[in-house]
């Protein structure tokens, strides 16, 4: 009975996970169906693509994409996107497409440029309904764009209607807000006069956004003249509407409505065709942006304009310009930079305003620093530096510069410049409310208003660096010129002194080898001839007598070679001259013809340079180990090996004689000075010494000269 309890225990589970399952399903489809759930994706969960159903009402239709609305919330439908990535494969559903009919869309949500938006799949229209009630948005609604895909309401004014091939767009100002409202297709011929009328205008929210999908201007689109009405229409005439004097433009006024026309008069000064000009009116001038053309300086005008809030001096935009009559403009005044700057600064100890020069004609002078022919927002600028600022003077887009203007124009020349004057102010509040400018520019209506009064010095900035770069190179130049005489004078030295001790060492040599042959050498020769009448003599027969006789003999001799060998050392050159190998090659020729037997030289490795000290020794070592093999050993041939390599020297004479036993040299008690002078001389350079020989098997000296890393 057990089983079948966990069975059905099982099988409820079973059935409740896929209820659940289900419940879940149809929550979440519940949710893609609500537009306020879109809405609300972040960028992320939308790029993931999921599927939606919606349906609801279309409140814009344009070139096949349009605004959905369910009752509570609306949300863009891009079929242009979707059929560009094949979503969208029948656009049957599009036909005939207006505001107020009912609709089914299938497809995906996307994250959209700014909103969230859905791709569509299917499209169907399912009938005619009623559009929801527009929405009065606020002005902290309008700046913050969340009401995307809303039906909305404004009322504002309308400062400037613009038409485009598509559209008719509309600037207005709405609780100080400026806005567009854009009615598609060219419905200018269905508008009345719509410029500085107060009107209410009805359409979807779209506001307008940069790359970073920030909204930067509320927008609201139509698509039919009906949703824009008129609240009050604007004077017949535009010259109607409220005059006020040029300094009264955006002072206290109660009860002056700020965003309708203002109609003021006063003299232009300086004109940018198409652009704007300054009007001046005693020492007040604002800046009138108009594209009136042929209005030139010297015309007393009246303008009717919508003041600019944008700027922080009074200012007027799309003004429509009627001349009264033509007067002298103002002389300019001379200044300096500081007046200029000063003009427009608070009183100290008064919250008055002062009659600043911003807007009037001015005469100052500068140094130029920078020419720059694309600089905004002119095509051409020249920029100068006065009571230690910085400020550019423009020129006309069209103005005709010569090439002498140009060349006399150089950086550090001092220039009279005349222009209209404009300063500059700070875009962010302060928190004390004293607002001065910060810097100022001018507007030149020709090149000739800027004169050259003193060229610029031929001693400039540039070619102090060029001269000091020069001089540095030049004494870097001489530096390096000193340090190579340097190292040439040590080197010579070192050659001239090397000659010197070459030379004095010869001579040295010279005179003890001399000296030596003499007298060492000729008393020796006497001893000789002493000593063999001796031998001669009756006592000469007496055995103790004889043995010490012989003993004299041989070591009389081995001096007289001794004497001989260094003479001949002394005045040997190969060694000095070439090297150590040369003098073994020298050394292996003289033996081969004094004693007959062949000598052959091997010689491998690097003929490295050692000390003369070294290499004496060296040398006579093999000279003592070739005079044996000649004298002793009756030796047929002889191999004088030399291998120099990087660590050590290894110098090795072979010869076949007759060999003898190397472990008892002295059977008769008599001394090898020549092995012990061997020894002596291999001791004294820090070489090893070994001589390996037997009986009728020759002999071999080796000699090891470990050599020291530098």
């Amino acid at each position: 009975m057990a089983i079948p309890s966990v069975c059905a225990m099982v099988r409820i589970a079973m059935l409740l996970a896929t209820f659940a399952q289900s419940a879940a399903a149809r929550n979440e489809e519940a949710r893609w169906d609500r537009i306020g759930s879109l809405r609300q994706m972040s960028r992320a969960e939308a790029a993931r693509g999921l599927p939606v159903r919606v349906t609801g009402t279309c409140i814009y239709a344009a070139n096949d994409d349009f605004f959905i609305h369910d009752g509570t919330h609306g949300i863009w439908v891009s079929s242009f996107t979707a059929r560009s990535r094949g979503l969208l494969k029948d656009t049957s559903g599009l036909a005939g497409l207006v505001p107020g009919r009912t609709l089914e869309v299938e497809g995906r949500i996307d994250p959209g440029g700014y909103a969230r938006q859905i791709l569509p799949v299917v499209i169907r229209q399912t009938g005619q309904g009623a559009l929801p009630s527009p929405v009065r948005l606020t002005a902290e609604q309008l700046v913050a764009g969340n009401e995307d895909g809303q039906l909305v309401e404004i009322e504002g004014v309308v400062q400037e209607v613009q038409v485009l091939s598509d559209r008719t767009v509309c600037s207005l100002v709405s609780q100080g807000v400026n806005c567009l409202f854009s009615l598609q297709g060219n419905q200018i011929g269905s508008l009345p006069s719509l410029v500085d009328a107060r009107v209410l205008a009805v359409g979807a929210f779209a506001p307008d956004f940069n790359n970073r999908s920030e909204a930067v201007l509320p927008k609201i689109i139509a698509s039919s003249p009906d949703c824009i009405r008129i609240i009050k229409p604007p004077p017949a005439d535009p010259f109607e509407a409220p005059r006020v004097g040029l300094s009264e433009l955006r002072r206290f006024s109660p009860g002056s409505p700020l965003f309708h026309r203002k109609v003021t008069s006063g003299i232009v000064t300086f004109v940018r065709p198409g652009e704007f000009f300054f009007l001046q009116d005693g020492n007040t001038s604002v800046r009138v942006a108009s594209d009136a053309t042929g209005v030139k300086p010297g015309w007393m005008v009246d303008v009717a304009g919508f003041i600019d809030t944008t700027q922080h001096l009074a200012a007027l935009r799309n003004g429509f310009v009627r001349k009264t009559g033509v007067a002298e403009t103002p002389v300019p005044q001379l200044v300096s930079a500081r007046d200029l700057l000063k003009s427009a600064s608070w009183q100290s100890g008064s919250r008055a305003s002062a009659a600043d020069l911003s807007g009037h004609i001015v005469t100052l002078r500068g140094v130029i620093r920078r020419v720059d022919r694309s600089s905004p927002p002119a095509p051409f600028a020249v920029w100068l530096e006065s009571d230690e600022m910085l400020f550019p003077a423009h020129l006309s887009p069209g103005a005709l510069i010569g090439d002498h203007q140009v060349d006399r124009w150089q950086i550090g020349a001092e220039a009279e410049l005349t222009g209209a004057c404009e300063l500059d102010f700070r875009g962010r509040p302060d928190p004390l409310g004293l607002y001065d400018p910060v810097g100022f520019h001018l507007w030149l209506a020709s090149p000739e208003d800027l004169k050259v009064v003193r060229p610029a010095p031929w001693w400039d900035t540039r070619r102090l660096w060029i001269a000091l770069m020069g001089t540095g190179l030049a004494a870097l130049v001489a530096i390096a010129g000193v340090a190579m005489l340097r190292r040439q004078v040590k080197r010579q030295v070192g050659i001239i002194a090397r000659e010197l001790e070459t030379n004095a060492v010869a001579c040295e040599r010279e005179r003890i080898a001399r000296d030596l042959h003499d007298t060492l050498e000729q008393q020796l020769t006497g001893v000789a001839m002493q000593l063999e009448s001796l031998a001669k003599s009756p006592q000469s027969r007496s055995p103790g007598f004889a043995s010490r006789l012989t003993l004299a003999g041989r070591m009389l001799q081995h001096s007289r070679e001794e004497a001989r060998r260094s003479v001949w050392d002394l005045r040997n050159r190969v060694l000095e001259n070439h090297g150590f190998a040369a003098a073994l090659e020298s050394l292996a020729a003289s033996a081969a013809i004094d004693g007959g037997p062949g000598v052959s030289t091997k010689i491998t490795g690097s003929r490295a340079h050692l000390p003369s000290t070294v290499t004496y020794q060296l040398l006579r070592m093999a000279q003592e180990a070739i005079a044996n093999a000649l004298k002793h050993a009756s030796a047929a041939h002889i191999l004088i090996s030399l291998d120099m390599a990087a660590d050590h020297y290894l110098l090795v004479i072979h010869d076949d004689g007759r060999g003898f036993d190397a472990e008892h040299v002295n059977p008769q008690g008599l001394p090898h000075f020549g092995l012990i002078g061997m020894r002596e001389r291999a001791s004294r350079i820090g070489a090893e010494l070994t001589i390996t020989s037997q009986p009728g098997c020759g002999c071999t000296v080796r000699v090891r000269l470990p050599l020291k890393s530098s």
